[in-house]
């Protein structure tokens, strides 16, 4: 049985969710992150630790090549990033959302992370940080998570710590040329659940 996870962003007048992914799909991602899985098995997301600082590399290298494509469709793209066999890092094709949602299906037992974009810029929504949506997919599979913006920003969401953290700032990776970086206001260098919801 798969289960999906839907990651809404909701405009700023009714709130903040988070952005989300819907089924794998035989595309490969764009850029030059390694290896793809068409689908993994479907079960329990793996628990042993593994290197935050290769992950995040990783992260960063495919997340970048991604945003152009999402950006310019206006749409977010999600997938998960998994240890191969050989103990190297991969990603899930990336899977097509709608402007503010993506949905994953439930992570294998081989799944390090959940990445996902959060498309182009827009006024109607606060997309330059993770929203409560996005920590509370992550919280509830136990995966760490990873998320751009529109202004060129990466996160992880830290599952274990339940906390978004910062790991670069503006224009760190590809960001969309018509971002308003005023727009954003002030943007911390980590969020809990709490802190997100007081936003």
């Amino acid at each position: 049985m798969i289960y999906h996870i839907r990651i809404t962003a909701v405009p700023l007048l009714l709130g903040l969710a988070l952005a989300s992914c819907t089924a794998p799909q035989t595309q490969t991602p764009i850029g030059t992150a390694s290896k793809i899985i068409q689908s993994a098995p479907q079960t329990a997301p793996v628990t042993a630790p593994v290197v935050t600082s290769a992950v995040d590399a990783y992260a960063k290298t495919l997340l970048d090549a991604l945003q152009p494509r999402s950006i310019a469709e206006s749409r977010e793209y999600c997938g998960y990033i998994y240890r191969r066999a050989d103990g190297g890092l991969a990603a899930t094709p990336a899977i097509p959302g709608d402007e503010a949602s993506c949905d994953l299906p439930y992570p294998s037992q081989n799944t390090v992370a959940s990445y996902h974009t959060h498309g182009s810029y827009s006024r109607s929504y606060d997309n330059e940080v993770p929203s409560t949506g996005d920590l509370r997919s992550d919280f509830a599979f136990g995966t760490d998570g990873y998320v751009s913006t529109p202004g060129g920003r990466l996160w992880r969401v830290d599952h274990r710590q339940r906390i978004a953290i910062l790991i670069c700032g503006p224009l760190c990776i590809y960001a969309d040329p018509r971002d308003d970086p005023s727009d954003a206001g002030h943007v911390a260098q980590s969020y809990t659940l709490g802190q997100l919801q007081r936003r």
